[in-house]
């Protein structure tokens, strides 16, 4: 099953649809009111592809090309 948003996941999860996994920070106020259960994926050997997004009319201006050189190199 694929959903559209963490926030869908996350009610899916509630609803008992099935387990997921998610970035920590995204239950951490569904963890703290007991509605969901975190359990710790110890080493998991995953990544998630990021990337960063401008508008293209700002692509090239030094600030911009600054930050995303520091980000991505």
């Amino acid at each position: 099953m694929q959903l559209g948003s963490t926030e869908a996941v996350k009610q899916a999860v509630k609803a008992g649809v099935g387990i997921s996994l998610v970035l920590a920070a995204s239950v951490t106020d569904e963890v703290r009111a007991g509605t969901l259960r975190a359990i710790p994926v110890s080493d998991p050997g995953l990544a998630k592809e990021l990337v960063v997004i401008c508008p293209e009319t700002i692509a090239r201006h030094p600030p911009v090309s600054s930050f995303v050189s520091h980000l991505c190199h």
